[in-house]
Formats: C-alpha cells, structure tokens, sequence
C-alpha cells in the first residue's frame, strides 16, 4: 500500500481509525491532497447498503456536509459515489466552487479507480463543474460516457422547513464502470477492504 503522499494528520487519522486497509490510500490521499478535507470519519453501517465502505470527509466545507462512498460486490469498488449536501444558499452563493472541488474529486477517483486515461479528465470535470454551477437554479439529472466510465451527476432541491428555512440541496455524482476491477483494461482500482 503506498501511502506516502499522505498528509500525516489523514495517515493518523486513517491508521488510528484502521481504514487505511480499508479504502483505497490513494483515492482518500487524493482528495485530501488539496488541504480541503483532513480527515476521514466511517459512516455509519445503517446508513450504507451491503457491501459498502463509506466516509464522511472534514471538516465540511461550503456550507455542507460531503462523503464518498465505495460499492460493488468484490473487494475493489465498481462504483464511487460522491455527495455534497447542504443549503440551497449555499449551493448558489458556492456552485461554482462546490463543481470544481466535486471536479478534482471526480477527476481522482476516474484515475485511481476506473483506470481512466488523463486525457479524459479535463472534459470529466469541465462536465462536472459546468453541471453543478447551472443545477444552483434546480434539480438536475444527467448523465454521461467518458470511454468505459459512466458518470451520472444529480443534483436534488427541496424547500425550506423550520430547521432549514432556506430550504436543503443535494448534489451526487456517481461513477462506474462496467467488467471486473484489476483484470485486463481495468488494471487500477480502488480497495473498499473488508466490511
């Protein structure tokens, strides 16, 4: 496991907490790589389905909460979903902020988990940030081919209630591939570990 690229409050936090056998290094090194997120907490089992790993990513940034979870039935992930979750103010003030960051991320795993070529990244994100800063005014579903990857980016919003009066947005971006991870054309992929 190569983790040397990790920062050391995340290799900590990811040794103490035992995940770093759990996830892959490389995608959690990735996307704390930019100094947005320094820490990893496990979601809760009740809040994955079978077969999943999923981790909170802190402190959250942009007036919300963010996670990626890992699924699939094998040990390596065939899917990666990434979720933003916060106000529909936030989401609009920050949209173009919120697409780059969910951009990079996107970006991350297409390489450490899809084995997706880096000629393909540039258009990855400008798809995954163009979508999230024009969903800041409704709900999106989308849905796209990037060579084997296929990319899906909703973008959910609902109105305010007493605890959120300005009202709540969700935006998701789901990744997968179909085959098999670490065979021929697949050859990187991305532990979800033992759960």
């Amino acid at each position: 496991m190569k983790n040397a690229g990790l920062p050391t409050s995340l290799t900590l936090a990811l040794l103490t907490a035992g995940l770093a056998d759990a996830a892959s290094a490389d995608l959690l090194a990735g996307i704390s790589a930019d100094g947005v997120f320094r820490q990893v907490q496990p979601l809760a089992a009740e809040e994955l389905q079978k077969g999943e790993r999923g981790y909170e990513l802190l402190p959250g940034q942009f007036g919300g909460q963010w996670s990626v979870v890992l699924g699939g039935p094998q040990t390596s992930a065939s899917t990666v979903h990434f979720t933003y979750m916060g106000g529909r103010a936030a989401l609009e003030d920050g949209g173009p902020t919120i697409g780059k960051l969910l951009g990079r991320m996107v970006g991350r795993a297409a390489t450490s988990c899809f084995n997706v070529g880096a000629e393909r990244l540039p258009e990855l994100r400008g798809w995954v940030e163009s979508g999230v800063k024009g969903s800041a005014a409704g709900n999106l579903s989308a849905e796209r081919r990037f060579g084997p990857l296929r990319a899906q980016l909703l973008v959910h919003q609902s109105g305010g209630d007493a605890a959120l009066p300005g009202g709540l947005a969700e935006v998701d971006v789901l990744l997968s591939r179909s085959g098999t991870p670490g065979a021929a054309g697949w050859a990187s992929s991305c532990q979800k570990g033992q759960g």
